[in-house]
């Protein structure tokens, strides 16, 4: 007797929600670092620029003063920050602020309902008596006897 197991192509283990967000995280965190690693190449060919920039809104200037190459590496770490919160809190906080009232109504529709067919099953019993009655009645009829032993001579 040989023990087989057969194991379809379309089955597959189902995952845990803790395995699906380790893979998102380390995902972007290798994007992160990847950006990191493209910012600082950009810096390492082009330069920092060491010229102060003018800006003219409305005629309102604005004059940045010029940076040295440690402000500007701040800065990159500053916009990956701001990535990174973007990329993975955000949905995080949209997922607790709309998921658990959705879930939390639904709930709450559920024992609604849930009380309200209880509240049916009490004020209807006394019409399921005669109900169960006539069913215990037409299922006892349907019943065929069973049938009359038979003996072999041996």
């Amino acid at each position: 007797m040989t023990n087989t197991m057969t194991v379809s192509p379309t089955s597959r283990p189902a995952r845990s929600g803790l395995r699906t967000f380790l893979r998102l995280a380390f995902g972007a965190a290798a994007v992160l670092v990847l950006l990191t690693a493209v910012m600082f190449a950009l810096w390492w060919m082009v330069g920092a620029p060491h010229e102060s920039i003018t800006l003219v809104i409305d005629d309102d200037s604005i004059t940045i003063p010029g940076a040295a190459g440690g402000e500007w590496l701040l800065a990159i770490g500053g916009v990956l920050l701001a990535l990174l919160v973007v990329l993975i809190v955000v949905p995080l906080a949209l997922l607790v602020g709309l998921g658990v009232p959705a879930v939390l109504a639904v709930f709450g529709l559920a024992v609604g309902l849930l009380c309200l067919g209880v509240t049916l099953a009490v004020l209807c019993s006394p019409l399921l008596l005669p109900v169960l009655l006539v069913w215990w009645l037409v299922r006892r009829s349907n019943r065929r006897p069973p049938p009359a032993s038979t003996t072999i001579p041996a």
